[in-house]
């Protein structure tokens, strides 16, 4: 063998190394993928029938019609398909590396979709001092807080403020004073970050109530960091183990060198060559949920040390997923002592569920439907 067709070899297996690092790992992680999902398998509720859904949905109110504001310049996202998201404020969502990212405190922001040309929908951002979504019932008081924690489910991205899931909790609620915390894109590391910096005492009226984590399978991506969110949310948090202490160690990016580099090198390679980007892993090993339990956990732990009358639930949202939900439930349930409210697979994506068909994030109706069934377990 000569030694051009050595060198060629050398630097071959040197540029496919971290494909091959990649796949060992993902090949690690399907074999605990496969155990534990067969050990723990996904808890879902009974789904509400199509028909039902049908009838409930006829009798929900239209959604709040928003008029764009004129002599405004608006921008947009790079296209989806036939799909174009336009947005008025490009200041509204900010990155930051203590939080990954932030909504402006006391701005509007006005959002919509067309699709082969044609409007999808069209709705309006409101947020209050402290940067929440903003949203009143003028006049009426509550003597307990419900704290809504999570992302783009809670804060309610595509739908109006009196869609959230938040709003309408509250509005089906007797006892209880919706704040929403959410914002898009965040999982639970975010929230803790937040949690650890924000005296909610200041911020919330009553000293007693709720709070509630509301969970998604991609948290478990945005904890722990896949290629995805290692490239696209690089200032993201990331929290990692001291001993048996969980303690805040940087960014997905900097906390993680060595993951790090390999999915940056994964990145350009898919640039370089243009072949279809492949999220790894495909097959999330059990650190994920491990590291995701303990990061709700300390999240509880910081509320109610805010907060130390009140309770802290975890919600799996019906659209929660089937991978890891089961053994994600245990661990909180039975190794962190949390209290947990299954609703995954109460309703399916569907029109009416869906706001839009290529979305899954929630209408205003399944949003609706979410609050009835939260009133129902934690009473009203």
């Amino acid at each position: 063998m000569n030694t051009k067709n050595t060198l060629f070899i050398f630097l071959t297996i040197l540029m496919l190394s971290p494909i091959l690092i990649l796949i060992a790992l993902n090949l690690k992680g399907f074999v605990e993928f496969k155990y534990y999902n067969t050990k723990y398998p996904a808890i879902t509720m009974t789904p509400i029938s199509d028909k039902e859904l049908i009838r409930r949905n006829a009798l929900y109110p239209p959604s709040e019609i928003i008029e764009m504001p004129k002599g405004r310049d608006f921008h947009s996202q790079p296209p989806r398909g036939e799909s174009i998201i336009y947005f008025s404020n490009p200041y509204f969502l900010n990155k930051e590396e203590e939080r990954g990212s932030y909504h402006e405190p006391s701005v509007t922001q006005y959002h919509w979709m067309t699709t082969a040309g044609k409007r999808a929908y069209t709705v309006r951002y409101r947020t209050d001092k402290y940067g929440r979504r903003k949203f009143n019932f003028a006049g009426v008081k509550k003597e307990k807080h419900a704290v809504f924690l999570g992302g783009s489910y809670v804060f309610g991205s595509c739908v109006n403020d009196r869609d959230t899931l938040p709003y309408r909790f509250e509005e089906r609620a007797k006892k209880y004073r919706a704040y929403n915390y959410g914002v898009g894109g965040w999982g639970p590391t975010n929230v803790l970050a937040d949690l650890e910096q924000r005296d909610l005492q200041k911020e919330v009226d009553q000293k007693e109530g709720i709070g509630i984590y509301t969970y998604i399978e991609d948290h478990l991506s945005r904890t722990e960091g896949d290629y995805h969110w290692t490239i696209h949310g690089a200032q993201y948090p990331y929290y990692d183990y001291k001993g048996d202490t969980l303690v805040r160690s940087g960014s997905l990016q900097s906390g993680r060198p060595i993951m790090s580099t390999l999915y940056r090198w994964l990145h350009r390679f898919y640039e370089f060559t243009g072949v279809r980007r492949v999220n790894f892993p495909l097959f999330k090993p059990k650190s994920f949920a491990d590291k995701t339990c303990s990061v709700i956990k300390k999240v509880e732990r910081n509320f109610i040390s805010q907060f130390p009358q009140s309770k802290f639930y975890v919600l799996f949202h019906p659209y929660a997923g089937r991978d890891w939900t089961g053994y994600l439930a245990h661990c909180l349930k039975e190794k962190k002592n949390l209290n947990v409210i299954i609703a995954t697979n109460y309703f399916f994506q569907r029109e009416g569920i869906t706001v839009f068909k290529n979305d899954y994030h929630p209408t205003g109706f399944a949003n609706d439907l979410l609050a009835e069934l939260l009133v129902q377990k934690l009473g009203n």
